[in-house]
């Protein structure tokens, strides 16, 4: 009897629904999905930020006490790093220069400075970009003259001021550019009386 009502029980099928979608509808639906796991991120202030090394030849011009020693011409080569500041117009470098030795009549100077600096930055022209910066300068000088038996050797802080002048080169991240700068000592010195100098800079950009 149980199996007899069983098989005389109606069977009911459910038909399944079914969608039609045109190509465009479907790709619609795809791209929806897909902003749904997607999580787009803002540009973060680090994203400006552009790190650029350089090597420059320095001419440079060092002032000595009258009574100690002749005036100083001498040639350096510099090293230096720099970043943006968040801004496409400020940025900070530093700077390792080393002059070596040079000599004036018996006397031999020797002259190295590491130097950090502030500054600002914009284009004259498309290709064109000036640079105006203020910072300071740790200065390691040694005067000495073997003849006279005569030695001096100072280390003091000196103020850098500078402007100089970039342009870029066609198809390449290099720039190529003069910079002038003057350095001030901050204290007094009995020998060193500052120094002021041209450089012929080499800049990458990245």
């Amino acid at each position: 009897i149980l199996l007899f009502l069983c098989l005389s029980k109606p069977v009911t099928v459910l038909a399944a629904e079914t969608e039609e979608y045109s190509y465009e509808e479907l790709l619609d639906k795809i791209k929806t999905k897909q902003k749904k796991y997607v999580k787009k991120t803002a540009a973060t202030p680090w994203d400006q930020i552009y790190i650029y090394p350089s090597f420059a030849l320095i001419q440079a011009y060092t002032k000595m006490a009258s009574n100690v020693s002749p005036d100083f011409y001498h040639s350096g080569l510099q090293i230096s790093l720099g970043m943006d500041l968040f801004s496409e117009h400020w940025y900070s470098e530093t700077a390792f220069r080393n002059f070596g030795s040079s000599k004036t009549d018996t006397k031999e100077l020797y002259l190295k400075e590491l130097d950090f600096k502030i500054g600002h930055k914009n284009f004259l022209s498309e290709k064109v970009e000036y640079r105006i910066s203020l910072g300071v300068s740790t200065r390691t000088i040694r005067l000495s003259d073997d003849a006279a038996g005569f030695y001096q050797e100072s280390k003091n802080p000196a103020l850098i001021s500078g402007i100089g002048l970039l342009s870029s080169l066609p198809n390449s991240p290099l720039l190529l550019g003069l910079e002038f700068n003057y350095r001030s000592l901050l204290v007094a010195n009995e020998f060193d009386k500052g120094s002021m100098g041209l450089n012929l800079i080499f800049m990458g950009y990245f």
